[in-house]
């Protein structure tokens, strides 16, 4: 056991309970963007790195508990300002890294807020 700050504490179980919160957490966020996209979570266990999918696309996500980055924040906020004063739909923000070879990635919100999640968290 190890003493930190006068309490003591398994380090096993903290890092156990921590990942634990983590899963939990991750798969719930899982069934939310399924619900959100018309799709399901991915519970077929051959496809290790699939986590939701629709009839056409599948998805990876990542949940996390920080901030979001202030330049992602900013460059939503003018996608959404241009949307309105164009009346084009909203995209999304297209993130370019043009290190070597330049790659880009296409980020758009998904509105998390419209559906029943105790309903979707019970099936």
């Amino acid at each position: 056991m190890i003493e930190k700050e006068h309490v003591i504490v398994e380090p096993n179980k903290d890092i156990y309970k921590r990942n634990a919160n983590n899963r939990r957490r991750g798969k719930a966020y899982e069934k939310k963007v399924a619900a959100a996209i018309g799709g399901v979570r991915n519970l077929d266990k051959r496809f290790q790195h699939l986590d939701v999918h629709n009839e056409t696309t599948c998805y990876e996500v990542k949940s996390t508990q920080a901030a979001v980055p202030q330049w992602l924040d900013s460059a939503m906020q003018q996608c959404e300002k241009a949307s309105a004063e164009s009346g084009y739909e909203m995209g999304g923000v297209i993130k370019v890294w043009t290190h070597n070879r330049a790659r880009a990635f296409l980020i758009k919100e998904i509105d998390l807020t419209v559906y029943n999640w105790t309903e979707i968290e019970k099936g």
